[in-house]
């Protein structure tokens, strides 16, 4: 860990002072507030004052308002979860699960407080989600092809998989 000097601790807080602001309205926290932009990538670090949710935290959202009428009445399985919007799931869902991959634990136990399951393979019964969320998860799975159709077969009729996977223009 990096200490700062009163002097750098100064300097470090009127950059983040200084930097560009944005006024909004925040989808997370549901409250009119500010954004900073912490750094050049705005889909990380354009972060609510209030929450600290990211751009792309604040767009999933707005995504299960538009397409998914009464989502904190629904069932859903977050795979990564992390930062301010999983917290806000989780507390206004009637039925969040979190989930990570430990491959070297079992799969379908929870594991400080998250259910441990390999998306090409879940342990979950079918048609027992309504919403599926992975944001920024599917490129790191070798089976991508495995991973969609075992959240098909678990999601409810009517389910929906709501995924972000980074775009890189310099990659091919």
């Amino acid at each position: 860990m990096q200490t700062r000097t009163p002097g750098k601790l100064a300097r470090y807080l009127w950059s983040a002072i200084t930097r560009r602001k944005l006024r909004g309205f925040c989808t997370v926290c549901s409250r009119k507030t500010m954004f900073f932009h912490l750094s050049d990538r705005p889909r990380e670090h354009c972060r609510c004052i209030r929450c600290n949710s990211s751009a792309r935290g604040r767009a999933l959202v707005q995504v299960l308002n538009d397409t998914v009428p009464g989502w904190a009445q629904k069932s859903i399985l977050e795979f990564a979860p992390h930062g301010a919007v999983s917290g806000m799931l989780a507390d206004r869902c009637d039925s969040y699960t979190g989930s990570v991959y430990l491959p070297d634990k079992p799969t379908g136990e929870v594991i400080e407080g998250h259910r441990n399951e390999d998306l090409r393979s879940l342990t979950l019964p079918a048609e027992s989600c309504d919403i599926v969320i992975s944001q920024d998860v599917m490129e790191h799975v070798f089976e991508p092809e495995k991973a969609f159709a075992e959240i098909g077969r678990i999601l409810r009729p009517g389910g929906v998989h709501i995924f972000t996977i980074p775009y890189l223009p310099q990659l091919p």
